[in-house]
């Protein structure tokens, strides 16, 4: 009988989420909204497709020079360069992942009534269905390495049900499912998932996974080649693992060039795009728009703890996850070790990120992409407790609130009463519990200063009307 649901937990689990999402989604319909799902940063992301397949232009002169310029002036955002030419600023890994989308939306958008444009519902639609789809391979992925971790089944299942559903997760699966979090949350818990076999038995199969898997999910947020820290360094547990860990890459040098080689592949038509419209293989676009890092001044303490973006005044269950790194030490010390390191560093980097809030979104979502990581000491963390008579039923009553008021701020963040750049104390308190925003909250609502922050100074001002 235990085989049996240890058998189909995971099935139970996908289904759950699966109809939990697909509902949501139902819900809002937001694919016929003109303006959701291809928005904002999405726009950038996606702009390759439409220039590649429908226009054919990937010098992007046809944004300017088409008859439907007006239109397409709102939906792709090109910026010119010095010497004339146009580039987008984001790269062009988000493009790889839309494209099965894409195809089949192009092909079906005209038999069914629509613009075959790049923008009509069909395209929309088939994105947010792209979503689910990679949340549930992610959670499917994220079982399968937690499994290997020697975790229990209960408490793999109440930690995806919580990462899922007590998170910013969802929100970014579902109501902004263009966005790059979903995907990279996918990408890297299979990067990991491959990296505990590669490490087991040196096959050449899950090299090539690393190799070409770490190129893309770099290639879509550069920050996150950080990834392979992971890879580099797992089951080190001494200094002299770590000798012989870096032995292993100097002795064979056709595993690593091979590595090497993997992972450039996914850049290549990104590097010829940037020769071509720069005159450089390799371009910092994010610097057109005066953006960039201060590592001398991370703002640790808000990107973590602020009214203002706090990870963990946002995702709370997150600040949970965190003493998971203590129950997982009594186990497994040195993963511990690697993987508190590891999350410090992310910490580090997205911290100094000129606008370490990350726009306009709810929560911080840049995070999410290592939900993965934190599941692995939530996961922990419940499995101490479960242990524990009396306390566990407590754990399953805090996550149960934790996991509702998430999807109580979802609620606000759709109305308005979060808002979506910032908030302070006092806004937050004040829609506290509140769907609705009150118009007190209106008139006391301030937003980041952004022309100050391009300089690494940061402060909120008041709103205006």
């Amino acid at each position: 009988m235990r085989k049996i649901k240890s058998k189909y937990i995971s099935i139970i689990t996908i289904v759950i989420i699966g109809l939990y999402v697909f509902g949501t989604n139902q819900g809002h319909k937001f694919w016929k909204d003109n303006s959701k799902v291809i928005e904002w940063d999405v726009k950038s992301y996606y702009a390759y497709l439409p220039a590649t397949f429908i226009y054919k232009d990937l010098s992007f002169n046809f944004v300017y020079d088409s008859e439907n310029s007006e239109f397409l002036k709102n939906q792709i955002w090109p910026i010119k360069l010095d010497n004339g030419k146009y580039i987008i600023k984001t790269t062009i890994g988000m493009s790889y992942i839309y494209l099965p989308a894409f195809l089949i939306a192009h092909i079906i958008a005209e038999p069914m009534g629509y613009e075959a444009n790049g923008y009509s519902v069909p395209y929309k639609y088939l994105i947010t269905m792209l979503a689910l789809i990679y949340l549930l391979f992610g959670i499917y992925y994220l079982r399968k390495l937690l499994l290997l971790l020697k975790f229990s089944e209960l408490s793999i299942f109440i930690s995806t049900i919580s990462i899922v559903a007590g998170t910013n997760l969802i929100f970014y699966s579902s109501y902004e499912p263009g966005m790059t979090h979903v995907y990279n949350f996918t990408l890297i818990n299979i990067f990991i998932y491959n990296t505990m076999l590669w490490w087991k038995n040196n096959k050449i199969k899950k090299l090539v996974i690393l190799g070409f898997l770490g190129g893309l999910i770099t290639l879509i947020r550069p920050t996150n080649i950080l990834v392979y820290f992971i890879f580099i360094f797992w089951g080190v547990k001494s200094k002299q693992d770590l000798i012989n860990r870096f032995m292993f890459f100097f002795k064979n040098t056709k595993i690593t060039v091979s590595l090497i080689l993997l992972y450039i592949l996914p850049w290549i038509p990104q590097l010829i795009f940037w020769k071509i419209q720069t005159g450089s293989y390799l371009y910092f676009s994010y610097g057109e728009s005066n953006e960039g890092f201060f590592f001398l001044n991370p703002q640790i303490f808000n990107i973590l703890f602020s009214y203002w973006k706090g990870w963990f005044v946002y995702t709370p269950i997150m600040f949970l996850a965190v003493f998971g790194a203590f129950t997982l030490y009594k186990t497994n010390k040195s993963l511990s070790i690697q993987l508190s390191i590891f999350m410090i560093m992310i910490i580090y980097v997205l911290s100094s990120w000129w606008s370490w809030w990350y726009g306009g979104n709810y929560g911080n979502r840049a995070f999410i992409d290592f939900y993965g990581i934190m599941a692995i000491f939530l996961t922990s963390l419940i499995m101490f407790l479960l242990k524990k008579k009396y306390i566990n039923y407590l754990l399953i009553v805090v996550l149960a609130i934790l996991i509702f008021y998430n999807n109580f701020q979802i609620r606000q963040y759709n109305s308005g009463a979060i808002n979506c750049f910032s908030m302070t104390k006092e806004t937050y308190w004040e829609q506290f519990l509140k769907i609705e925003k009150t118009e007190y909250y209106k008139s006391i609502i301030k937003v980041p200063d952004n022309k100050a922050a391009h300089k690494g100074e940061y402060r909120l001002v008041k709103k205006k009307d």
